[in-house]
Order: C-alpha cells, then structure tokens, then sequence
C-alpha cells in the first residue's frame, strides 16, 4: 500500500536523491529523519514523541503469521498488519497513535507499549463542514488552474444533501466534495439531484468492507441495531446496551459501525451495507423477516430511505414513502422503548415515543394527553379505515393501500376519558395545506360534517402553529424518524425546486 511513496518521482534531483536514500533506512531512522526535516521546517528544536494520524486503518487490520504476545483464551494471537507496525515504533519513539476508519474492531491490543490502537470517530471534528468544503475547494481550484475556478454560490443545499449523504464521515466528505467538484468542472450534469446519486454509487463502491458487519453479529443483533439506529434514538449513556443486545454503544462507535448524528442519535450506513452486501445473502433476508416479527408488517428498509431511491419517486411516491417512514419509525420508537422499560401496561404516554421538546409547551401538553399501544405493530389495511372505526386493536393503521385516502393514518388511542381515534394526515411539502384543505381534514370522512377529535398534521415545514386551528398539533417527524430520511426528503423537495428554476 506504501508503493506510490517509494516509487514518486519529484521535479528536485536533489528530493529524489533523498528519497531513494530514505526508503533504505530502517523505521526509526526514517522516522528520526522526517522528525528531523519537521523541526527545520518549523524552526524548533522538538523532542516530544510523534503523533500518528492513520485514515483508513481497515486496509491495515489484516492478519500476519508474526506471532504477539497477546493471548485470548490461552491461544497466542498473531499480530495484525497494523499492531505490527505500531509495535516496531514502540521502541524509542513512543508515538501517540490515533486510529480512524471502517473496520472490524478487532486491533489487537500491544502489551506494555506506549500506544493504545484504539478507534476513535472523528466525525464529530468535522462539524464545520462548511469550512471543510470551503478549503477543500479551494485546494481542488488549485490542482486544477487550467479550468475556471470553481465557485459555492447558490450551491448550499446541494451540497448540504452531500454532507448528509456521506454520513458526515470524513473520508466519505472528501468523496462527497471529489464528486461535486468533478462533476462542476465538467459542466455536464445540470440536474442537482444527479450529483447525489453519483455519490451515492461512488460511496458504495469505495466503503465496500462495511459489509463485514454481517458477519461480525448475529441477525438478532444486526436487526437490533438497525431499529434502533432506523429511528430518532437518543443515545444518554455510551456505555449502555443497544436495545435488545447486549452490545454497548460505545463498541459500535469505536468499531466504525454507526456514526455520531444529531441529539445523540446515531446512523448505520445501510445504504452502503445493504446494496453491496451479496454475501451472506440468507443473512440480509433473515435480518429482514426478524423485524418483521417483531414489529408486524414493518420492511426495515423503509426506515432508510437512500437518496437516488427518493429522486425516482414523483410527488404522490414521495408522501407515501414519506407517511410509511412515520408510521414505521413510530412503530419501532413504541417497540424500543418497550422492551427497554418495565412497563406491564403495554400503553406508553405519547411524548414517551414521539420525542417532544418542553419548550414547545403547547404540542407536548397536548400530546401528553394521550396513552398509545402499539404492540401488534401496523395495520396496512385493503379498505380505507376512518377515525370512527371500533376496536381497532394495538397497531398503528397505515391507508396506503388506498389510493388518497382521507386520513393517511389512525392511531388508536386512550386518555383519561376514554378511547378515541387520532386522525394523521401527512404532506411531503415545505407549504402548509390550506384553510379549506385542512377543514376537510378535520372531517371524520369526506361525505359527512363529524368532526375528528384529534388530528396531526405532518409535514415538512414551520410546525409551531397551533394557535392558528383548534384540535390540531403540526408535527414533521423528527421526534420518530431518523433525521437524515427526513433531511434527504426535505432536500429533495429543495433540489426540485431549484431544478425548476
């Protein structure tokens, strides 16, 4: 992997010379040499030990037959490529090593040396992105000063969908940027929603070793993860167990496996595991049918909504696709929670699944109100349901099987007075429905003046405005769904309109 080092070939005979004498010396010479170089180029006289920065360790984590002296349940270990490496710089220089990229985790340990190869997740480092692409860009314009220099203007949410598209990972935000910048300087693609597909196929084909996790856990393990990181699942403790695993937190993220989002959620890059993993195949099926029995009539997959899958739906597509992520992502909020309480009842309040900041004091006493069981899981019924319906059981009753239908969901619900029905209605658009529009929505049905006791409004704008209509809370989803679904739908909705001008 080290080739295109020992075999540059710089414009300086005198560079050259070095360089091929360099490339001769031992490790620690040739360490004691750069260190040497790097104190003359500061001006310093520096004696503090080297710190190692290594990307993309994976390609690193492979086995050698040079045997350790770590030992796992009696049995000598034989060191990795990468444990190798940090041992034979262990001596004299003592460098602080931090290790980033996706991998399997298991780095074996270096007993008595003085680094630790743990794996950490710099994606929280690169939450100026903004600046990231600024530099970077500014960096690319250079390496390529025969074209035009390539600008940001009125580029902002295309490139804010590529920063979420890359999960914020720092190696796949380079990716990201390498994508948009080629594609700018070609001048070829007009059509901004093609910019992440490219990406996405890009992304795929480089973090292709991510499917290792379906070899690593178990399917009851993997179907855990996906649920709990399908959905807006705030993580308090690092250290505390996935939902229904016995796997800390804190394991997934040092492993590379999921990434760090917003308000403490994490994301697994299933678009990346998904499409490339061929193998095992069964598995992929296997974690499929297992969350469909535990939440009944849940596609796992429709809890990750890729973005090129988004750019192929037209507007009726998209408010299903965007009302099946809210009654999926409900459905395993009620589920986690579940089976992370001692509650005997089956019936959560509201705010318990849809996380609601006590600021918006107004929707969460609302919400409060109300008592939900979902633990039958959704109902996708043949003949559309109305809010007036009796009896409709512990599940989530999802009318998209019905062609515009009234009501896109019913939730069955409880308060202290007694049952009722609570109507949802949702609306993939940044605009709000008008007075007229949403008067009908407040109908039990179409043909009659009954009045729903509840409805929830869901769309992808301003939601604070429940002093406008009685008997309606405006909700987007982010209190369920997992935000980048939500993030890409909204972008999408942006890109469009900025296609159409």
């Amino acid at each position: 992997m080290f080739n295109n080092v020992t075999s540059f070939k710089g414009t300086q005979v005198r560079f050259n010379a070095w360089l091929l004498k360099v490339a001769r010396y031992g490790t620690e010479t040739m360490m004691k040499e750069y260190i040497r170089l790097t104190n003359i180029a500061f001006g310093v006289k520096e004696i503090a030990p080297p710190v190692f920065l290594l990307d993309e360790i994976q390609t690193l984590c492979r086995p050698t037959n040079v045997l350790s002296s770590f030992w796992i349940d009696g049995t000598p270990r034989n060191h990795s490529r990468l444990s190798l490496l940090l041992t034979q710089l262990a001596g004299n220089l003592k460098p602080v090593c931090i290790c980033t990229g996706t991998n399997s985790g298991n780095i074996i340990s270096i007993e008595k040396a003085a680094i630790l190869p743990q794996v950490l997740s710099l994606t929280p480092l690169v939450s100026e992105y903004g600046e990231f692409w600024t530099q970077l860009t500014a960096y690319s314009n250079r390496g390529s000063s025969q074209h035009s220099a390539i600008k940001m203007d009125a580029d902002e949410d295309l490139i804010n969908a590529l920063v979420y598209a890359s999960y914020q990972i720092p190696r796949l935000l380079w990716v990201a940027h390498s994508v948009w910048f080629d594609l700018m300087k070609q001048g070829t693609a007009s059509n901004r929603e093609f910019y992440i597909q490219a990406f996405e196929l890009e992304a795929i084909n480089y973090y292709g070793e991510m499917v290792q996790i379906l070899e690593t856990f178990t399917t009851e393990e993997v179907a855990h993860i996906l649920l709990a990181c399908g959905v807006h699942w705030t993580v308090k403790n690092e250290a505390s167990n996935v939902p229904g695993t016995t796997i800390p937190w804190v394991t997934l993220i040092q492993k590379s496996v999921v990434f760090p989002y917003l308000d403490g959620c994490y994301l697994f890059p299933f678009t990346l595991v998904w499409r490339v993993a061929r193998s095992p195949h069964t598995l992929k099926e296997e974690v499929i049918k297992r969350c469909a029995q535990l939440i009944p009539n849940l596609d796992v997959r429709d809890l990750f909504i890729s973005f090129d899958t988004l750019c192929s739906w037209e507007i009726y597509n998209l408010g299903v696709g965007y009302e099946t992520l809210f009654s999926s992502s409900l459905a395993v909020k009620y589920y986690l929670r579940s089976i992370s309480t001692e509650n005997t009842s089956g019936y959560f309040s509201f705010p318990a699944i849809y996380d609601i900041s006590h600021s918006d004091e107004a929707t969460f006493n609302i919400m409060s109100d109300y008592e939900v069981n979902f633990s039958h899981g959704i109902s996708l019924p043949t003949h559309e349901v109305f809010t007036n319906a009796d009896d409709l059981g512990f599940t989530i009753v999802n009318n998209r099987n019905i062609h515009d239908a009234h009501h896109d969901l019913i939730l069955p619900a409880r308060t202290k007075l007694g049952k009722l029905n609570i109507a949802v209605q949702a609306k993939a658009s940044l605009d709000l429905s008008d007075k007229k529009t949403i008067a009908k929505q407040l109908l039990v049905s179409p043909d009659t003046s009954d009045r729903v006791q509840q409805l929830f409004l869901l769309y992808l704008g301003e939601t604070r405005r429940e002093q406008l209509f009685d008997s309606i809370v405006f909700l987007d989803g982010s209190g369920c769904c997992n935000g980048l679904a939500l993030d890409f739908i909204i972008l999408v909705k942006k890109l469009r309109s900025a296609n159409q001008k």
